[in-house]
């Protein structure tokens, strides 16, 4: 009598845990693996502000301490910009103010964004220094190259 409700009970676990097993490995149709959805997403370019990217460009020559560097890079670029310069002789005389927002690549090349001046022959101009700039040490964020933006003010004055 103690084996007559043991052996139903352990027949019906027995044949239940097996028809349960085959549902669970019977692949569904529908079913996406994991590793069919796993994609490799890189990080896009982007830029940031000189005042807060980790490592600066560096200009050639120029190796320092972070704030030396930039201190260094904006020397060079207004040597360069007053070097190289001619103001434009169809230009009255007087004091013309220029703004000049660049970026740095992430390859170091220094490219001209977004340039307001009063005259489009100083524009030419702004361009023409711009166009000729040594390629730099690109600025460097969590480890990688980045895009780097500056904004630089330049006042021009023609013979005064």
């Amino acid at each position: 009598m103690k084996y007559s409700l043991i052996l139903p009970a352990l027949f019906l676990l027995i044949f239940s845990n097996f028809g349960m097993a085959q549902t669970v490995e019977k692949p569904r149709e529908n079913t996406v693996t994991v590793e069919e959805t796993v994609q490799m997403v890189e990080e896009p370019d982007f830029e940031v502000p000189i005042a807060v990217v980790e490592v600066p460009p560096i200009y050639p020559g120029c190796t320092a301490s972070r704030e030396e560097s930039i201190k260094c890079l904006f020397e060079k670029i207004n040597e360069k910009f007053n070097k190289e310069f001619v103001f434009p002789s169809s230009l009255e005389k007087k004091e013309q103010r220029i703004f000049v927002s660049f970026n740095v690549s992430h390859e170091g090349v220094v490219k001209i964004a977004v340039l307001r001046s009063p005259h489009k022959d100083i524009d030419e101009q702004v361009k023409k220094v711009f166009s000729d700039f040594p390629q730099l040490f690109p600025g460097i964020q969590r480890n990688k190259p980045v895009v780097v933006t500056f904004l630089v003010p330049f006042t021009l004055n023609k013979g005064l």
